[in-house]
């Protein structure tokens, strides 16, 4: 592989490096990039032209998702007014595009360039050259198209220009970029699927920050991922050992806190969990909270990532509140507001029973009560109901 092609691959995920790199392998050729783009066919890349040019300066334009029907745009060498010609008029007397549909039809690869179907005299002499390419000092083209199955109905395409207006792509050029093409449509699926998932990220950051209280996000190793604007302001501020002890070495460490430890093991197996981290000098008390990703749908945080736990640091967090509102929301009884309560504090039903000097079977009859009054099914989702509130309640 070619040192052009490698600097695709250590780009992806960079939009203006990996469009700089993209520039350097068609330099190797004498050429510019016509346009690099993702796309169901030739005609809704054309098509697709339209949304750069209400961009101006833009190189690059990505999708809201790579499922949508808008294509993605990797790179654009072309001047702006170039594109709007192309789309106005050129591309309905170019040769080259009518044999490229014809082929991404019949076939999930190919390359052709201008020389294949007409004489470089020909070419030269058409009007698409002579109006088109030869003011602005482009000379041949290549084209290549790729498509990968594991990708749905979308082909990778790439055009090439010469620079030199009398230039065209020999056929030694051709083969070179035949060969290259799958190492190209492989870097640029990484590269769209790589910055597509940043933005999300990025959206997914945004909606964390605006939350009034703390958020970390850790992965299933226990290693902190993200940390919120307002987690970040109680970190920096404040003097928790047990969470810098854990933002150091992560959650699975031995020297972790074990109530640190088992919110987060809750968390992995998708259950909710509360633990108080008590006051430490000038730091003040805070609570812990394990949602399971689940649950944070219904906080306005949507992430396909199973597995991974979600720890929500809030100053002053009431757990006592929460019941309370649950009490009255539901109308549960003294008994069953104290069950819950235990609950919340991490107990069991059965140390619940010993605590009260009452049978098993009666505090299972409460819990049962418990599920059917706030209409849910298991005994975690019933933590994470009260978890939840505990963003909600005053403080």
């Amino acid at each position: 592989m070619n040192t052009s092609l490698e600097l695709l691959y250590d780009t992806i995920g960079q939009p203006v490096n990996w469009h700089a790199a993209l520039e350097k392998y068609a330099a190797s050729f004498d050429a510019g990039i016509g346009s690099a783009a993702l796309g169901p066919d030739l005609e809704s890349v054309i098509g697709g032209y339209t949304r750069l040019l209400q961009n101006p300066g833009s190189t690059s334009l990505m999708p809201e998702a790579l499922d949508s029907a808008e294509p993605a745009f990797l790179g654009v060498g072309m001047p702006m007014s170039m594109v709007s010609a192309y789309c106005e008029h050129y591309w309905r007397i170019d040769e080259l595009t009518r044999h490229i549909a014809a082929g991404m039809t019949q076939k999930s690869r190919g390359t052709l360039c201008d020389g294949q179907f007409n004489r470089s005299r020909q070419y030269q002499e058409s009007a698409f050259y002579r109006e088109f390419m030869q003011p602005v000092g482009f000379g041949g083209r290549v084209f290549g198209w790729e498509h990968n199955p594991l990708h749905g109905q979308r082909h990778f395409t790439l055009s090439m220009l010469k620079r030199n207006a009398l230039a065209v792509f020999s056929q030694d050029e051709l083969a070179q970029f035949q060969q290259a093409m799958p190492h190209l449509q492989r870097a640029a699926y990484l590269h769209v699927h790589t910055t597509l998932l940043q933005q999300k990220v990025l959206g997914l950051e945004r909606v964390m920050d605006a939350f009034p209280v703390g958020m970390l996000f850790v992965d299933t190793r226990g290693r902190l991922r993200h940390a919120n604007r307002r987690a970040r302001a109680l970190l920096d501020s404040a003097i928790h050992a047990d969470l810098h002890g854990f933002l150091r070495a992560g959650l699975n460490q031995s020297n972790t806190p074990v109530p640190i430890r088992k919110v987060f093991q809750q968390a992995l197996a998708g259950h909710c969990a509360c633990a108080s981290l008590p006051a430490q000098g000038a730091a003040p008390e805070l609570t812990l909270l394990a949602l399971s990703v689940r649950d944070l749908a219904d906080v306005g945080l949507h992430l396909d990532a199973p597995g991974v736990a979600f720890l929500l640091v809030e100053r002053e967090v009431n757990p006592a509140a929460a019941v309370a509102m649950a009490t009255q929301a539901y109308r549960l009884s003294a008994a069953e507001a104290a069950l819950l309560m235990h609950l919340i504090d991490g107990g069991t039903p059965p140390e619940f029973a010993e605590s009260r000097g009452v049978k098993i079977s009666t505090v299972r009859t409460q819990l049962s009560n418990l599920l059917a009054k706030t209409r849910t099914q298991r005994q975690q989702d019933l933590v994470g109901l009260v978890a939840r509130l505990m963003l909600v309640v005053p403080r």
